[in-house]
């Protein structure tokens, strides 16, 4: 069973699940569909819920962690 990690909800109300696989370097991914604020994201990495801004910000379709996600495959839901 895959751990849901980051999931982000559009202003419409609609939801987009992107899975990413961490590999202990990349902090920066492309999500399927851009957001406006941190505030419509909500990130979970091996189980642990990240605090927007602190640990994430988003610009468009991207989101950027300040650390490093672990190695894992599918450990990163957006």
């Amino acid at each position: 069973m895959e751990s849901p990690l980051l999931q982000y909800a559009r202003e419409e109300n609609q939801r987009a699940i992107d899975y990413f696989s961490g590999n202990a370097s990349t902090t920066a991914f492309t999500l399927s569909r851009p957001v406006a604020s941190v505030a419509q994201v909500q990130a979970v990495i091996s189980n642990v819920p990240q605090n927007p801004g602190d640990a994430f910000t988003v610009s468009g379709n991207t989101i950027t962690f300040t650390s490093v996600p672990p190695t894992g495959t599918n450990n990163i839901l957006s």
